[in-house]
């Protein structure tokens, strides 16, 4: 069974509630993307605020978590020198962390915080990127998460064909490793992606603008 992960952008908690609440039961984890206006040209939660530190800090001081219930998440980190946001956001309550390989220049030292602290991470990297910018940290992290489009931060949009030749090279230098596609996954795209080895689709569009939302994550379940 494919591994499915509901994308989340919001702009409120309330937001991100609300679109959890619509696929609670069927997944047991969502992925919420974080953006500051910088990596990507969106903002969403925390960063729709002029204070998303104090924000941030109030999740952490009062062991608030994100996400209510018994469901997981993960936080894709679309934002510039996450380093300076790490500490607060490890407070969220979030499972795990994924780091976009172009946002910052101490990737070790954050990947290392992060599984200090008991919690998986992934690298991202967006088509225009090179593969061999993984090399270093095979060792290190818990999955390989490939952007479908430069374009990111925004829901539906189309999949760069290039992704598929991306996947398929990466599994053959690393036959073990978990690769998760996020954006432009869909119908169409998604049985090709899981042919050229992905184990982990990340979709927004193609489940929460399905009429039956259920009946779009089993598809994808049972690829």
């Amino acid at each position: 069974m494919t591994r499915v992960v509901p994308a989340i952008i919001e702009n409120t908690r309330k937001e991100i509630m609300h679109e959890v609440n619509l696929v609670r039961g069927f997944v047991d984890t969502v992925q919420v993307d974080i953006l500051d206006g910088v990596l990507g040209h969106t903002k969403t939660w925390p960063f729709t605020d002029d204070n998303a530190r104090d924000e941030l800090e109030i999740l952490k001081n009062t062991n608030i978590k994100l996400i209510d219930g018994n469901i997981k998440f993960e936080l894709d980190l679309m934002i510039d020198r996450p380093e300076y946001f790490i500490d607060l956001l490890l407070g969220t309550g979030a499972s795990t962390f994924i780091f976009h390989i172009d946002s910052t220049s101490v990737m070790n030292d954050l990947i290392d915080k992060v599984k200090s602290n008991g919690f998986e991470v992934g690298i991202a990297i967006r088509p225009s990127k090179s593969n061999d910018l993984l090399l270093p940290y095979f060792d290190k992290i818990d999955f390989v998460q490939f952007m479908g489009s430069d374009k990111i931060g925004y829901h539906g949009v189309s999949l760069e064909e290039k992704v598929y030749e991306k996947v398929i090279n990466l599994r053959k230098v690393n036959p073990d490793v978990t690769i998760a596609v996020d954006i432009g996954v869909n119908k169409i795209t998604a049985p090709k992606l899981v042919e050229a080895g992905v184990n982990k689709l990340v979709a927004g569009s193609a489940i929460f603008d399905h009429i039956n939302i259920e009946e779009s994550i089993k598809y994808f379940q049972n690829l």
